[in-house]
């Protein structure tokens, strides 16, 4: 059995600016707990794919000037009109990926929307017509249980 310190080895997890990092074993899966710099906990489990883009994208998302831990929505929409994707197909990954619907992105939801964009560009993905759940962020899982719950009373 691979110790968790075998495990960020074999998966070539490095620390850089983060403060803490954690790998904790649940019935035979790993989660991967990185503290970032800012004390935001970003929670990833069985997706390295999304683990990666959140550490790819947290520089970009804070070269953006994010107000408050926010990008405005102007901000969040011009970054999303510079993938080139037409405007119907950035209609639905917003819809997707403000997942609080309060028209501004946090980090969690701008990685949300940025991996669904490369999802599309890059390997030719259809937009979901829902966020699956293992691309919505564990910091937003108990809102989408809300609005589930909501939509079947």
């Amino acid at each position: 059995m691979l110790t968790p310190l075998d495990l960020m080895k074999k998966m070539k997890i490095t620390t850089g600016r983060c403060r803490c990092l954690a790998l904790l074993f649940v019935q035979g899966s790993c989660m991967i707990i990185l503290c970032d710099s800012i004390a935001n906990f970003l929670i990833f489990s069985r997706n390295r794919a999304l683990f990666d883009s959140a550490e790819r994208l947290y520089d970009s998302f804070l070269a953006l000037g994010p107000e408050g831990g926010f990008l405005s929505p102007a901000k969040a929409r011009d970054v999303l009109v510079q993938t080139g994707l037409d405007k119907s197909q950035l209609r639905q990954i917003w819809n997707l990926s403000d997942i609080d619907r309060d028209g501004h992105f946090d980090h969690h939801e701008y990685v949300v929307a940025m991996f669904l964009c490369d999802a599309v560009i890059q390997k030719g993905r259809p937009i979901p017509t829902e966020l699956p759940a293992s691309v919505i962020p564990p910091s937003k899982r108990a809102l989408i249980a809300e609005r589930k719950a909501g939509d079947l009373a």
